[in-house]
């Protein structure tokens, strides 16, 4: 019975007795009376369907921080990239977008290990094997662009300032979900209570005319 398949279970996917990976369900279909059509993603997939309220981050470790994006997910943190200190900014994405900022800037690879686990450890500089020309061909269409030139990177930087603003001010009777687009401090609500905020995002219960500043 398909229907006792549900989304979100893992589902391993074995060869010759081998497991080769260790995937989750999405959906299943019934496509004959013996045959099923399994979807199925990875974690790095289930990663990218849910969110991230990112941060200002001032030296914690990844062995802190990795709790935050991969809660849910079976994994695991070499000691030698545990205590890489991250220090920065994140905005409100996807998990996986901003596993993927991380790993830019530590230089530490993601791995998915057989059973599912996911492996955060260093990027290894050994070389696996060799490519040679007679295992290389070009096939079907193939469009030739133009080369780059240069590569350009912008390293920003973020200070408190003195300088107040206004990041909401409308008439609601609602608890109001307030995204920022940069990272604020210091919060005041009139009109309203503050519920829950971090550098990227504030909840308020507004009672009526509400503004919120910064």
């Amino acid at each position: 019975d398909y229907t006792k398949f549900v989304p979100g279970s893992t589902v391993g996917y074995k060869r010759d007795g081998s497991m080769v990976g260790q995937f989750y369900l999405r959906d299943v279909k019934r496509a004959g009376k013996y045959m099923y059509d399994f979807t199925c993603i990875s974690a790095i997939g289930i990663l990218g369907d849910t969110m991230h309220y990112g941060g200002i981050y001032t030296g914690q470790t990844v062995a802190e921080v990795a709790p935050e994006i991969l809660e849910g997910l079976p994994y695991e943190i070499d000691p030698i990239v545990g205590d890489i200190k991250l220090y920065g900014w994140l905005p409100i994405e996807t998990k996986r977008n901003n596993l993927q900022q991380i790993t830019i800037a530590t230089a530490i690879a993601v791995r998915t290990k057989p059973d599912g686990t996911l492996l955060l450890t260093a990027l290894s500089n050994d070389i696996k094997g060799n490519i040679g020309a007679g295992r290389m061909a070009i096939g079907g269409n193939v469009a030739v662009e133009t080369p780059y030139s240069a590569v350009q990177v912008s390293e920003h930087y973020y200070q408190e300032i003195a300088e107040e603003i206004v990041l909401f001010s409308e008439s609601s009777v609602r608890t109001e979900f307030l995204k920022f687009t940069e990272p604020v401090h210091d919060l005041t609500v009139t009109g309203g209570t503050l519920i829950e905020w971090g550098a990227n995002y504030a909840i308020v219960e507004c009672n009526g005319f509400t503004e919120v500043k910064a």
